[in-house]
């Protein structure tokens, strides 16, 4: 039933989008390659009008001592116009090793002092739609969403199950065409994890601002964004993110964890190239991560 009614509300979303005026599709393949031999592959399309639009992504990954491949789905509709926007999202991962999980979420946004017409791609939001970036000497962004997680992992007597909740908040600015933005998210649990007998398998923890899906159930995470038109078609960023876990059991606390990225994207009419690097560092590990991706995307 909850899948049928879902279908409606996205065939309904479909129909809208096609009768707006001058429909717009967007898409991009991200390879990322890095430590502990981490292969992943990130795919994403975007197909929206002057305000409504839908936005399916596929995440595929695998690293040693996975034992195959991680896969997950999620899909998000946006409703953006001048001065608002709004978005709702579900998501699947696949059952690997005798874990998966549900999720569904839904975020909002304002903007102050926007020009032009049309809807407006937040600084630091979470929309893809085909709406054009807004301009103006100066504009600032904000809003937040939520989403709840249903991980459950397979056992041979019982299965063992978790709901994760995270509420995040941003801001993002715009002034002569330098973009900064910063995300703050915390994490509640259905559970005390420190008392728990048993937790599901968290190998599949994307968290923003990572290349890699993370590994650990986040208490906090910030994230910092900076981006500075060099030319009119290259743009370099950076981005550094910093996440704390919750503790676990027998004492136990993951180490913090903290992300630097650099890279540079290039924009075309119809093509849009994005290359980056970050490097890992969790507290209290010797071994530091590094990760590297290329995106290649078409604007039609």
């Amino acid at each position: 039933m909850k899948t049928a009614l879902f279908a409606v509300l996205v065939f309904a979303l479909a129909g809208s989008i096609a009768a707006e005026a001058a429909p717009r599709l967007t898409g991009g393949l991200s390879p990322v390659f890095g430590s502990n031999d981490y292969e992943g592959w990130n795919g994403h399309l975007a197909f929206g009008g002057d305000h409504l639009s839908i936005s399916p992504e596929f995440r595929s990954y695998q690293f040693n001592g996975s034992n195959g491949r991680f896969n997950s789905a999620t899909v998000r509709a946006g409703y953006d116009t001048r001065w608002f926007g709004m978005g709702v999202s579900g998501g699947r991962a696949f059952p690997k090793n005798g874990y998966s999980s549900y999720s569904g979420g839904a975020d909002f946004a304002f903007t102050i002092s926007p020009l032009g017409d049309k809807g407006i791609r937040r600084i630091g939001g979470s929309s893809r739609g085909g709406a054009p970036v807004g301009k103006g000497i100066a504009r600032i962004d904000f809003g937040g969403g939520f989403k709840a997680t249903s991980h459950k992992q397979d056992g041979v007597t019982a299965d063992t199950k978790l709901t994760e909740q995270e509420f995040h908040g941003f801001v993002g600015a715009s002034v002569l065409g330098i973009l900064v933005s910063g995300r703050l998210a915390k994490y509640e649990y259905s559970t005390d994890l420190r008392t728990a007998a048993a937790l599901p398998n968290t190998s599949w923890t994307p968290l923003v601002g990572h290349l890699n899906s993370a590994n650990g159930f986040a208490d906090t995470s910030f994230n910092a964004n900076v981006e500075i038109p060099f030319f009119p078609m290259i743009r370099p960023f950076a981005n550094y993110t910093y996440t704390t876990f919750e503790p676990l059991a027998n004492g136990v606390t993951p180490g913090d964890a903290k992300a630097i990225s650099a890279g540079v994207r290039v924009g075309l009419e119809l093509v849009a190239v994005e290359a980056a690097f970050q490097h890992v560092n969790i507290t209290g590990s010797a071994k530091e991560q590094n990760f590297y991706t290329l995106t290649a995307g078409l604007r039609l």
